[in-house]
């Protein structure tokens, strides 16, 4: 039946084919130690147009993490199970592990495309509104919808890791 989901799938994978990405969903490599797997991925962009790529990565043995590529580097995103002191969406500075963080910025962030498997449910055109706090070469990022709040870490990925078992090489991720 055409007007099926059956007639969908075909032209949600050739969405997912005409999306150029840095690496591939399904893509599996060893980091630290330990097997991870792209099962996510995703494209958004701020106010000024400035679009990045993230990739969730799934392991058994290890936690789920975000591999984020922009035009500045890669960055490794953990979620932060134990969030910051922040008293105000106005706060200039958030707290973690008694290091203040300075904020940076404020902006909208739209979701442009995203396809396979997410912890929440994502599509194309969702907004959610980011913080942006830098301590040292650390950046907690508080992302704010209106239905709940969420905090990560992110850290840069050396170029050399990036090459050895994170992203920029074909022969990491395969």
């Amino acid at each position: 039946d055409a007007a099926g989901p059956q007639a969908l799938a075909p032209q949600a994978g050739e969405k997912v084919e005409r999306v150029r990405t840095t690496l591939s969903l399904g893509s599996t490599a060893s980091i630290g130690g330990t097997a991870y797997t792209i099962i996510g991925a995703m494209t958004r962009q701020d106010e000024e147009m400035t679009e990045w790529t993230e990739y969730l990565l799934y392991s058994t043995r290890g936690p789920f993490f975000w591999l984020v590529e922009t035009d500045e580097g890669w960055f490794r995103a953990d979620v932060l199970h134990a969030w910051p002191e922040w008293s105000s969406l106005s706060a200039e500075v958030a707290t973690l592990d008694k290091a203040s963080d300075e904020k940076l910025y404020d902006y909208d962030s739209r979701v442009s495309w995203a396809a396979g498997a997410f912890n929440w449910r994502v599509a194309a055109g969702d907004v959610v509104h980011v913080f942006e706090f830098e301590h040292g070469q650390a950046t907690l990022s508080a992302e704010l919808t209106a239905e709940e709040l969420s905090w990560s870490r992110s850290t840069p990925v050396a170029f050399d890791q990036g090459r050895a078992g994170y992203a920029g090489s074909s022969s990491a991720f395969q």
